[in-house]
């Protein structure tokens, strides 16, 4: 009878742990489909930026780590590819600082790289949201539906073709969403071309 009661405690016991562990471990990373958490978060310049207020754009959003030179590389790439290039309009590239760096740090790596895009501050909890680490991008659709995920740190995780794929059709996507509903409106008033 003791050693049922021994086998008892022990299973009980592990599936403490067990509850416990799975409380502590990290959230997810969101998916392609999920709505993108929000955040409003203070840039560089001391202004207030927020998801919410980008609906109706495209959004790159790069988590970073200003020390961390996978990710001065990866900012490097994405100012010269998408937010450096012009040839993305409606696209809203935003790094967010996943470590809550010093500002100083920040402008290093925002000078080291020669980043011109918004680079957001205090950023950890962000991070903590989306369940990614620095060196991970998502790519945000205009109605707020994550449309790619790439999860860091490895150099590997920024895949300039890939984000543009996405971007592309985030793109192309909204712009036929938009004719539709033109085309409703100028039937509903008569008005044809």
């Amino acid at each position: 009878m003791r050693r049922g009661v021994w086998k008892q405690a022990n299973c009980a016991g592990i599936l403490i742990l067990l509850a416990l562990a799975i409380s502590a471990a990290p959230s997810a990373a969101v998916s392609v489909g999920d709505n993108a958490p929000g955040f409003t978060l203070t840039d560089m310049d001391g202004n207030s930026q927020s998801l919410s207020s980008q609906i109706g754009n495209v959004v790159l959003l790069f988590f970073f780590g200003p020390n961390a030179d996978v990710c001065v590389n990866s900012g490097r790439d994405i100012q010269r590819k998408f937010a450096g290039s012009g040839s993305y309009k409606g696209l809203t590239v935003l790094g967010i600082d996943c470590w809550n760096s010093p500002t100083d740090q920040i402008e290093r790596m925002q000078v080291d790289a020669g980043l011109q895009f918004p680079l957001l501050l205090q950023g950890k909890d962000v991070a903590t949201s989306y369940g990614l680490p620095y060196n991970s991008f998502v790519v945000v659709d205009g109605g707020g539906v994550v449309r790619y995920v790439s999860s860091g740190p490895d150099a590997g995780a920024y895949d300039e073709s890939a984000i543009d794929s996405a971007i592309r059709t985030a793109m192309q996507d909204a712009n036929a969403e938009k004719n539709a509903t033109w085309g409703k409106i100028k039937t509903l008033y008569g008005k044809t071309r």
